[in-house]
């Protein structure tokens, strides 16, 4: 059963099934953890490359990304 919430930074209800990943950039020592647009897991693996999907509006705030969706790669 899933359940969807509000998001605290953007006050939004977040649609259900939602995807979470960390997220390296390339180049980068660090990761960090965003949404994903993919939902089913079978379709995921530790590695796989991400693309960012950005807001319309932009504010200059990681909230920026809307989510990262996969690649070919």
């Amino acid at each position: 059963m899933s359940f969807g919430f509000v998001d605290p930074d953007t006050g939004k209800e977040r649609p259900v099934p939602y995807t979470y990943a960390y997220i390296q950039l390339d180049g980068a020592g660090s990761r960090f953890p965003h949404f994903l647009k993919e939902t089913d897991p079978s379709k995921l693996r530790v590695g796989m490359r991400v693309q960012a999907v950005f807001e319309k509006e932009r504010k200059g705030h990681l909230l920026d990304i809307r989510h990262f969706r996969t690649i070919e790669g």
